[in-house]
């Protein structure tokens, strides 16, 4: 298993390319679990309660490096991770996948030869009583990403060496006595 923590400022309309941390090249053996959290501060509109935060996320994830759709040969092809497809309503998307809510949680399960270098795009989506923003403050967000391949014990390994100097392993700071 290997949990990536990703964590920063984002900017109204940027967007962010947050790559899922794999062994390069290599096809995973089995079926590969993908769990992801999103978590991010914003500010509240209190007049408008049917719109009641002023950011939003927009979360594209994209499972395969090489593989495109017919009409785009310069974007990886997307994939739903986080709401039921790529064409749900605002409707939809507000109801069942809260695409105004602050915390965003999903866990997808794939064969590990359909992922090459995943990511996840974000764009930052800023408003104002229901509308587009005119001015938007930086928004402070976090995202924890875990894979399990239970078929490849060696993941957590090869990912660290893969990416010596871009990931680093946290250490706790703060020591919690065991008492036996």
């Amino acid at each position: 298993m290997v949990r990536v923590l990703y964590q920063g400022e984002l900017s109204p309309s940027q967007y962010l390319r947050a790559l899922i941390p794999l062994p390069p090249d290599e096809y995973l053996d089995g079926y590969v679990t993908i769990e992801a959290t999103f978590c991010y501060a914003t500010p509240i509109d209190p007049q408008d309660p049917g719109s009641y935060t002023r950011s939003g996320l927009e979360v594209t994830f994209r499972p395969h490096v090489g593989k495109f759709s017919h009409d785009d040969t310069t974007v990886p092809r997307s994939q739903p991770f986080f709401r039921r497809s790529d064409f749900d309503t605002e409707q939809v998307l507000r109801n069942d996948a809260q695409k105004w809510e602050t915390t965003l949680h999903a866990d997808r399960r794939f064969r590990g030869t359909s992922l090459l270098q995943p990511v996840f795009d974000v764009h930052y989506n800023a408003r104002s009583s229901g509308g587009a923003a005119k001015e938007a403050k930086k928004i402070r967000y976090a995202l924890v990403v875990t894979v399990r391949s239970p078929r490849t014990p060696e993941l957590y390994d090869n990912v660290l060496r893969t990416y010596a100097g871009q990931l680093e392993a946290l250490q706790p700071i703060v020591d919690i006595p065991v008492r036996v």
